[in-house]
């Protein structure tokens, strides 16, 4: 008789069942995966510079020139006030945005 046999297995005197052995180890499933655009890239330990207006192929209007150089400013801050700050930024933004839209009221 083969250990098959010997065992229960091919005589038609046990049923067989599917799927891993009782106290078999049984493996935690898959952890799911974020989606790729989701962690935000590390910051560095300092700002990077400003490019310099030399170096853009199009000259910066002056407008464009102060919400620049309001960025970096807020970049520079702490994590808390940085958020505080794009806040704050975006709302003037949005304000703006809106007074536009409706006539300069």
């Amino acid at each position: 008789m083969s250990d098959f046999e010997a065992n229960g297995g091919g005589s038609g005197s046990g049923a067989v069942r599917p799927g891993p052995r009782p106290g078999a180890p049984v493996s935690a499933p898959a952890a799911p995966v974020a989606p790729v655009s989701s962690p935000a890239p590390a910051s560095p330990a300092s700002p990077a510079p400003p490019a310099s207006p030399a170096a853009s192929a199009a000259p910066l209007a002056h407008g464009e020139e102060s919400l620049l150089s309001r960025i970096d400013l807020i970049e520079a801050q702490p994590l808390p006030q940085r958020a505080d700050g794009f806040a704050q930024l975006h709302d003037e933004l949005l304000a703006e945005l809106q007074r536009g839209d409706h006539g300069g009221v």
